[in-house]
């Protein structure tokens, strides 16, 4: 049985500039639950759906956060499964964290537990409501809805399957039309792997039966959106370059 790269997890997003990135934030239903500025500045934002914490630094990336008990347990999964870890920080003997690439502009790091670091995720997705017959109280983002996944583009979904599963996932649904895709879930992270040449960069994706009225709002509160399927979906790029899908969810 492959374990899963952590306990506990969260979306890191690096901005260069990150009081532009959480105005953006902000108007799409996000507050700060915490910040600092050791040893960058940082915020740890939440819309109680999704966590993620923005970094301020000369580089712009995406990267998937892990905390664990037993990091070089981790450090070793990670090269088994052809990652090379990039960053190492702390003792040789004693690493606190490492960073590897899964591909341009997408890192996974992992973080060894410690006061602070050592908490439970509680997003809620897509995933954890009955989005067939939903209700009000299922949508914590007013302004977004809630959080579905992490789009991924792929251009081999058989190869990227057998890729998050080396790393602890495990695949849900799968579908052939319009294109090949799937989800891949460790119970911490939502990911969709998008076999198509129709978004060239990952998207954080949410979905709402209103969605058509939430645009709306968030266009009026100064948001550049791109409208799409007839003004029922859209989506928006924030000041460092992560992409948001907003789609009407269909019931």
């Amino acid at each position: 049985m492959i374990e899963k790269l952590g306990k506990a997890a969260y979306l890191t997003i690096g901005t260069k500039n990150i009081n532009a990135s959480f105005q953006v934030y902000e108007k799409l239903g996000y507050h700060i639950e915490s910040q600092g500025k050791a040893p960058v500045h940082w915020m740890e934002v939440s819309d109680n759906s999704l966590k993620i914490i923005l970094v301020e630094g000369a580089d712009e990336y995406l990267g998937l956060t892990y905390v664990t008990d037993d990091i070089n347990k981790t450090i070793r999964q990670l090269k088994d499964v052809g990652l090379k870890p990039v960053q190492t920080a702390g003792e040789e003997d004693a690493p606190q964290q490492v960073i590897a690439q899964i591909r341009t502009g997408i890192l996974v790091s992992v973080n060894q537990a410690k006061e602070g670091l050592d908490f439970t995720s509680t997003n809620k997705t897509l995933i954890d409501i009955d989005y067939s017959s939903p209700n009000p109280s299922d949508f914590p983002n007013d302004l977004c809805g809630i959080f579905g996944e992490f789009a991924m583009n792929i251009s081999d979904i058989d190869q990227s399957i057998q890729f998050w599963e080396s790393m602890g996932f495990k695949t849900g649904e799968r579908f052939e039309k319009p294109y090949p895709w799937a989800i891949v879930s460790d119970g911490m992270f939502v990911i969709g792997l998008h076999q198509t040449t129709e978004f060239d960069k990952p998207a954080l994706t949410y979905f709402a039966p209103d969605m058509s009225d939430k645009l709306k709002v968030l266009k009026d509160l100064g948001l550049d959106i791109e409208m799409m399927d007839d003004g029922h979906s859209g989506k928006l790029e924030t000041p460092e370059g992560q992409h948001f899908f907003l789609f009407s969810l269909k019931v």
